[in-house]
């Protein structure tokens, strides 16, 4: 997701793009990317932690009207890498409850999100819809 702000003191059009850490950073110059970038968001991610990155670009010589009319494409490419934006998403109080008593009834309980997988699994661990021996599997999509 972008946004284009202008800046008053200088009066020059800068965007601001945030999104999964595997998709900015595709979008991003390889010079701006922290070399680690994999190690640290992969450590936040086994812990159960959501990760956003957030990159930017300057927008020089643009009119407020080529602003409104430019592509995302054009605008979402070569951007500067900023950082990790790190939350905690607690579980709900119930949830861990609700799962156990699914769990004692044996109805199987499937997990889907849109969650970074290590997310995903850490928090399917937290409340009990993983164990320790559980076996996961991931997919990809692949459209021809």
């Amino acid at each position: 997701m972008s946004v284009i702000c202008k800046n008053d003191f200088d009066n020059k059009y800068r965007v601001f793009v945030k999104g999964s850490p595997e998709k900015i950073s595709d979008l991003c110059t390889n010079e701006s990317l922290p070399s680690n970038l994999v190690e640290v968001m992969s450590c936040y991610t086994k812990e159960g932690y959501r990760v956003i990155a957030l990159a930017t670009k300057e927008l020089p010589d643009l009119s407020f009207r080529q602003v409104h009319r430019i592509e995302r494409e054009r605008v979402e490419c070569d951007l500067t890498f900023l950082g990790l934006l790190v939350m905690e998403n607690k579980l709900k109080s119930e949830t861990c409850g609700v799962i156990q008593t699914l769990n004692q009834c044996k109805v199987r309980t499937i997990m889907a999100t849109g969650d970074n997988v290590l997310t995903a699994i850490s928090v399917a661990r937290q409340c009990a819809i993983l164990n320790e021996e559980s076996e996961v599997y991931l997919a990809d999509v692949v459209v021809d």
